[in-house]
């Protein structure tokens, strides 16, 4: 049997892809090439998963029995992973 996951604290960068639009948009909303289309972000929590292929959960809160504010970020999307102390 494997020991239990220690949840460690992080500073991940990664890119948000977001939706462009909600609906029915204007085709330039799509094509425009000065709206970006990942946002770069930054993050700190707890790292709750690591999985082989680099994808990370980070959780904000760990109570007695649930997490809370939990991000699964896949390994495409994290730029950096800061550990912190």
């Amino acid at each position: 049997m494997s020991k239990p996951f220690k949840p460690y604290p992080v500073e991940v960068t990664w890119i948000d892809p977001h939706s462009i639009g909600g609906s029915w948009h204007e085709p330039e909303q799509v094509t425009e090439r000065s709206r970006p289309i990942g946002l770069v972000v930054r993050s700190v929590g707890l790292v709750t998963r690591k999985d082989e292929d680099g994808s990370l959960v980070i959780t904000q809160s760990i109570g007695p029995e649930h997490y809370d504010h939990t991000l699964a970020l896949p390994k495409c999307c994290i730029k950096k992973v800061r550990r912190l102390k």
